[in-house]
């Protein structure tokens, strides 16, 4: 995969939106970053003023934002399934974001961890267009 790919995705929204990235693996269907998570990102402002946490929902939208584009530009939408959340991801956090895409079964397996600790992980079933 060309890091430009990547930096155009990261460019169409605000800076202070996306993680710093650095790809790790990159094949057709898996693909496995390296965010740093930085304490600027507009998704910590007000969840929560004693200890910022990166929402789940944003977790979600980097992870399917990326799948669409990187394995199924048809997908119409996803569907979640089994999604937990396991620990929590601060300002300061590095974490590897693993997508694998299941082709034959239409389906994204996603996972955040970072050295054996796992932060969320879930599968997005698509349904095409």
């Amino acid at each position: 995969m060309d890091d430009g790919v990547l930096q155009q995705i990261f460019r169409q929204k605000k800076p202070n939106e996306w993680p710093e990235y650095v790809i790790i693996d990159s094949r057709e269907c898996f693909l496995k970053l390296q965010l740093s998570i930085k304490s600027n990102l507009v998704w910590f402002d007000g969840h929560f003023p004693d200890q910022p946490v990166l929402p789940g929902v944003v977790q979600i939208h980097w992870a399917g934002l990326l799948s669409r584009y990187f394995f199924s530009r048809s997908c119409a939408s996803f569907t979640l399934e089994n999604v937990k959340f396991k620990n929590m991801i601060v300002p300061g956090d590095v974490v590897f974001l693993t997508l694998d895409f299941i082709q034959e079964k239409n389906r994204i397996e996603f996972t955040y961890e970072w050295d054996g600790v796992v932060f969320s992980s879930g599968i997005m079933r698509l349904s095409l267009l």
